[in-house]
């Protein structure tokens, strides 16, 4: 029942969706929608869906953070997850991951920043090491670190492992040296994904820090992963596996000290929970590696405590260590990479989403913008001859009305011995910037409200069965014009707006399972308020707020999503419906803001 407590808690694309539960004395089940790739652990262990691009395995570690991220800030509640594993991250069939398996999770309040531990939690390999310690004060960074072990894998798509073999301490190793080029071309990563693989490595190794309060929110490192601000040299993660004759051991090789009688990736539950009160002495000092190196991050504290021979997490000690936003200023001048970069703005100061609680708006930045696929050398165009020309897409055009609700279609005439295509749906805005939309990669794609005022466009990558990749070839819907509205919903939506007041009939999502239930959502100039059907019981009554925002979750044709000082998730009948409820309240939120805007200028200047 715990997990599905926590599933009631949380709704965003990027965890997994409960569709009901049996909880019967003969019978406990949970019934979660269909992945059709499985987990991530099979791919990466086992490559049982044979090659995969790098580029995917990339967007995974994204997508995976971006749910984690609504874990920690985007809930009411604050929901550590506690088991974050490859094994917990399954893929749909567009390899869109979900976080699954939250019976360990634990919902925490908002006012309260750390929580006591009563009995370890997680599985060997992954877990951080203040949850082997029951007692200790954990926070959402127990997360970031199994995500960081996480990455490490994706890095080399295989297990960790362990003792000499333990990957994360080869990737620091050669990381220390300057020499991540060669671990990523050991690990089979091409050309093309190199920097973002130099990128994930160093994440990795920030994640994993052993001091909590160095490790970065996840909020920060989705935002390392889309390069949007820059990772910096992080400082050795992993001295509290060092022996006193400095020999690096494994975290399992640590664990098992404790554990002997599990297995690598074995999860801990409350039946197999040893007597664990203390752990050995460690040497963890800064290591030599470190000391080599002329960086800020050796004034990290040591965290040995005199000469006991024995010692528990110290909370006084970590409460004074430097924070991951103070090392990051500190050595951003010995980062090799910065070098000529512009310098983005401090971490405290950037303007970001993740900085506060946020929607699941896949109009914003918070997605990551898929780039284009890059030419890969033996793909060049100079390498074809006339009498071997590229793949290539003739006649490529688009069908359908531009308007929101409705389905375009791509269509074009493959030649010169094109195989397969890779489809990316594009909105084009004013400013020129690029969004490329989060999904989006099939030949057809419904037009939503958040399309409007945008120039929508298709890119097509033509390929040939010899991996070889063509010209890309790009086309506008609605002849190079805005995407606006049909006739009808224009009028229903002027309607709306001059009597200052509409009504609907839509279903709102109940908390804990898949079951809607019928309301009203009435809207008017300065507000909304949400009724049940029959009973006129008042669910929601809101006046429209600077952060008030009304979404559209890609994928779902017919739900959206409106924030204030609570979210609620409706849905109506068909995807024009919709669309006109989300126009419609975005305009009204508008013309509120405005109004009181102007009210309070008029206010202030007498007028």
């Amino acid at each position: 029942m715990a997990e599905v407590i926590t599933m009631g808690k949380a709704y965003h694309r990027n965890l997994i969706k409960l569709y009901g539960y049996c909880f019967e004395h003969n019978m406990k089940a949970l019934v979660y929608e269909y992945m059709e790739n499985g987990s991530l652990d099979i791919i990466l262990y086992e490559n049982s869906l044979g090659y995969i691009e790098w580029e995917t395995l990339y967007n995974v570690a994204i997508g995976t953070a971006k749910g984690l991220v609504y874990l920690h800030d985007g809930c009411d509640e604050q929901i550590i997850h506690y088991d974050i594993k490859a094994g917990n991250v399954l893929l749909d069939k567009r390899f869109s991951p979900k976080i699954t398996d939250f019976g360990l999770a634990k919902l925490m309040s908002r006012e309260v920043s750390r929580a006591p531990l009563t009995r370890t939690r997680g599985t060997l390999g992954y877990n951080a090491p203040e949850t082997w310690m029951p007692g200790s004060q954990v926070t959402s960074k127990c997360d970031v670190y199994s995500f960081g072990m996480m990455l490490f894998e994706i890095l080399g798509k295989r297990n960790n492992g362990q003792g000499a073999n333990w990957f994360p301490q080869q990737v620091w190793e050669k990381f220390k040296f300057g020499q991540l080029d060669n671990i990523i071309k050991e690990c089979g990563i091409m050309e093309k994904d190199r920097e973002n693989a130099k990128r994930l490595s160093r994440v990795a190794l920030w994640c994993t820090q052993y001091t909590p309060e160095i490790r970065p929110s996840m909020s920060e490192v989705v935002m390392m992963l889309e390069n949007k601000i820059p990772v910096g040299m992080p400082p050795y993660p992993f001295q509290f596996f060092q022996s006193s004759d400095s020999s690096i051991l494994s975290s399992l090789e640590v664990i098992l000290e404790f554990y002997p009688k599990f297995q690598f990736g074995q999860s801990l539950t409350s039946s197999t929970q040893p007597s664990l009160k203390v752990i050995p002495e460690v040497d963890a000092n800064v290591s030599p590696a470190r000391a080599e190196r002329n960086s800020a991050a050796q004034d990290v504290p040591s965290q040995s405590q005199g000469d006991t021979h024995t010692k528990r997490f110290p909370e006084e000690i970590t409460m004074t260590q430097p924070s991951f936003r103070d090392l990051l200023s500190r050595n951003e001048m010995d980062d090799p990479e910065s070098a000529g970069r512009e310098q983005s703005s401090p971490w405290g100061t950037v303007n970001s989403p993740y900085m506060t609680p946020t929607h699941d708006d896949p109009n914003s930045s918070f997605y990551p913008n898929l780039p284009p696929v890059l030419e890969e050398p033996s793909s060049s165009f100079s390498e074809a001859g006339e009498d071997d020309p590229l793949p290539a897409i003739d006649g490529l055009q688009i069908s359908g009305e531009p308007f929101p609700g409705q389905e375009l279609q791509a269509g074009g005439y493959s030649i010169n011995g094109t195989t397969s295509c890779n489809f990316e749906w594009v909105r084009y805005l004013e400013d020129g910037s690029v969004n490329y939309i989060d999904g989006a990669k099939q030949p057809n794609y419904l037009v939503t409200a958040d399309d409007a005022d945008t120039y929508l466009a298709i890119e097509v990558q033509p390929l040939d069965n010899r991996k070889r990749k063509g010209e890309l070839v790009k086309v506008f819907a609605n002849e190079q014009r805005k995407i606006t509205c049909d006739s009808k919903m224009q009028e229903q939506i002027e309607r709306s707006l001059h009597s200052g007041q509409t009504s609907y009939e839509v279903s709102l999502a109940a908390r804990y399972l898949d079951i809607w239930e019928p309301v009203i959502l009435a809207v008017k100039r300065e507000g909304y308020s949400i009724k049940r059907i029959g009973t006129r019981d008042v669910v929601a009554t809101e006046k429209f707020l600077q952060k008030t925002a009304v979404t559209i979750l890609y994928g779902h044709p017919t739900a959206f999503s409106i924030l204030g000082f609570t979210e609620h998730l409706l849905r109506t009948e068909n995807s024009s419906l919709r669309d006109t409820i989300v126009l419609t309240m975005r305009l009204f939120i508008m013309r509120a803001l405005e109004k009181r805007k102007a009210k309070k200028k008029g206010i202030f200047f007498n007028i």
